[in-house]
């Protein structure tokens, strides 16, 4: 019907991405993910474990609840290219694939520069502060790797150490970061940008102790079914639980959701008459 569902005075980027399981309570209740009270956003796992799936979910779900004034995104896809049935979305102001250096290297300048307009903006003031009291739209960025490791090895690590800066000063501008990785270290996200991730979340990983280092606990009841894409883990308030990704649209197969994503998007960007990202 045109309309998104968020809408209104937004002081939250809350969004459902899937299932948690329950035992204790004999409950399942949903999975989800506020980027605003979490911050930073963290997906880890195996390969084929379900991480581009699940920013497929994540992604779909938030153009569907809040509008481009709300939010928008820059996607840097080094996996498997899911997210170029995003580019369409009047959220989204670029997918960038490996090999595309030049595109790369202007996204990077774009945000470099955005970052410095939000500090000039706020005046020592935080993003959630500038929303509570002016009363203006100011949309939040989202800054999403899939395949943070590629990433590092195709750039050489050109970029980390504004991705640094981001991951510290990022959420009190209202820029947030989403990344998937094998895990935390040297090889994967690295402790100076990882030690800025709040929220994590665990699909398949090779061992107990990864899940440990994973979620940054120190014990851990379950361990997700194996061979299961979407399965994982996630600390909440009542403990870590098992959680099932959810899908972003009903398809018969990932080539059809992807389909069904890009129309989704065209519609989108044809009833949009606001202001979208640079």
């Amino acid at each position: 019907d045109g309309k998104w569902q968020g809408g209104g005075n937004r002081i939250s980027l809350e969004t459902m991405v899937g299932l948690l399981d329950d035992p204790e309570n004999q409950a399942q209740v949903p999975l989800t993910v506020d980027l605003l009270e979490d911050g930073h956003l963290a997906v880890l796992g195996t390969v084929a474990s379900g991480k581009s799936t699940f920013l497929q979910t994540f992604i779909y779900a938030m153009t569907c609840r809040y509008t481009p004034d709300e939010v928008q995104m820059y996607l840097l896809d080094f996996g498997n290219r899911i997210l170029e049935s995003f580019a369409h979305m009047p959220h989204v102001g670029g997918v960038v694939f490996e090999n595309q250096e030049e595109k790369l290297s202007r996204l990077f300048f774009l945000l470099e520069r955005l970052v410095g307009e939000r500090k000039r903006m706020l005046k020592g003031g935080t993003y959630v502060q500038y929303l509570q009291s002016s009363g203006e739209s100011l949309p939040a960025m989202v800054v999403v790797i899939d395949g943070y490791a590629g990433f590092r090895e195709k750039t050489k690590n050109r970029y980390e150490d504004f991705l640094v800066q981001l991951a510290r000063e990022g959420t009190g501008c209202g820029i947030y970061l989403v990344f998937t990785a094998g895990g935390f270290g040297a090889n994967e996200i690295a402790s100076r940008i990882g030690s800025h991730f709040r929220s994590t979340l665990a699909l398949e990983m090779g061992d107990r102790f990864q899940y440990l280092d994973a979620l940054r606990v120190h014990r851990i009841e379950v361990v997700p079914e194996a061979d299961c894409k979407g399965r994982g883990l996630a600390n909440t308030p009542g403990g870590v639980l098992e959680f099932q990704t959810a899908l972003a649209l009903r398809a018969d197969d990932d080539y059809e959701r992807g389909n069904k994503i890009r129309e989704a998007g065209t519609d989108m960007a044809e009833v949009w008459k606001g202001r979208r990202p640079k």
